[in-house]
C-alpha cells in the first residue's frame, strides 16, 4: 500500500452496519494505532455479547480476556519492558488451551468462533510488542486473517442466537481487516 492507510470504520456508535464509503486516513503509526485499540474494544465488546450465547464459554472467556488484555496495553503501552510484556501475554496465550479443542470442531456453521480466532491474531497483532511479537508468526496469522475475512464476504448476514437478529458479518470483522491495512502500511514501525 502506498500513502496513508485507509481504514474501515463502524458507521456510529449504536449501529450495527458498516458504511463501506466512511473511511479514515492516518498521517502516523500512532494515530492508526490508537484508532485500532479503539476499535479492537468495541469490536470485541459487541463480539463478547454475542458470544455469550452461543453455548461456548471457552470462546466468551477468550473474548472477554482479550478485551481486557487490550485496555491494558492502551492504558500503559509505553511502560512495558520484555519482564512486563511476558507477564501481560502469559495469560493470553493460556486462552488458547481450552479454545484449541474448540477450533479443531469448527466449521462454516460457527461464525462467532471464527470471529474470535480473527480477533486472536488481529490482538497479537496490534500488541506490537518487538520481544514476544516473532515475526515468522505474523505472515502466518495475515494470511489466516485474509482468509476468515474473504469467507465472511461470502457471508452477509449472519444470524445471532444471543440477540435474535441478524448481524451483517462484516460488523464482525472490521476490525481485523483494519489490522491487516494498518500492519501491511506500518510494518516498518513494527
Amino acid at each position: 500500500m502506498d500513502g496513508n492507510p485507509s481504514l474501515i470504520v463502524p458507521s456510529g456508535h449504536g449501529e450495527r452496519s458498516l458504511r463501506s464509503g466512511h473511511i479514515i486516513n492516518f498521517a502516523t503509526f500512532t494515530e492508526a494505532l490508537e484508532s485500532l485499540f479503539d476499535q479492537a474494544i468495541a469490536s470485541l465488546n459487541r463480539l463478547s455479547s454475542c458470544i455469550k450465547g452461543n453455548r461456548n464459554p471457552e470462546a466468551a472467556t477468550t473474548v472477554r480476556g482479550l478485551r481486557d488484555l487490550v485496555r491494558i496495553v492502551q492504558d500503559r503501552r509505553m511502560e512495558f519492558n520484555i519482564r512486563d510484556q511476558f507477564r501481560l501475554v502469559y495469560p493470553y496465550s493460556t486462552f488458547m488451551k481450552p479454545l484449541s479443542s474448540s477450533f479443531l470442531s469448527m466449521d462454516e456453521s460457527e461464525p462467532f468462533l471464527i470471529a474470535t480466532l480473527a480477533h486472536l491474531f488481529a490482538v497479537n497483532i496490534l500488541l506490537v510488542f518487538p520481544a514476544i511479537n516473532v515475526a515468522a508468526f505474523i505472515p502466518t496469522q495475515l494470511r489466516s486473517l485474509s482468509a476468515i475475512g474473504a469467507w465472511f464476504k461470502l457471508t452477509p448476514r449472519i444470524t445471532c442466537d444471543t440477540c435474535d437478529s441478524p448481524h451483517q458479518s462484516s460488523e464482525l470483522i472490521t476490525f481485523p481487516m483494519n489490522t491487516i491495512a494498518v500492519y501491511q502500511q506500518w510494518q516498518k514501525q513494527l
